[in-house]
């Protein structure tokens, strides 16, 4: 279903190219994705009453081999662009 992220709109196919190329970098370094996780071999003890991890989360880039962690929204922010 298509959804209103926003409350404004982009106003030209810049922005709109500029918005598209935002959302697509987000999903594919920032966000994991559940169906792309990957089972650890040993259970992940995280300390007091939590459940051990199971699973490493994993993202697009991450399964396609393009990189080795998740990205924080900084560090993406940070990269160069190539003009």
């Amino acid at each position: 279903m298509l959804a209103r992220r926003s409350w404004s709109t982009a106003q030209t196919m810049a922005q709109l190219r500029d918005g598209f190329a935002w959302w697509r970098a987000y999903y594919h370094y920032v966000k994991p994705h559940e169906a792309l996780r990957i089972e650890l071999a040993t259970l992940r003890e995280r300390g007091g009453q939590r459940i051990p991890q199971r699973y490493r989360a994993c993202t697009p880039a991450m399964a396609a081999g393009a990189t080795d962690h998740r990205w924080a929204v900084v560090e993406l922010l940070n990269y160069p662009v190539p003009a």
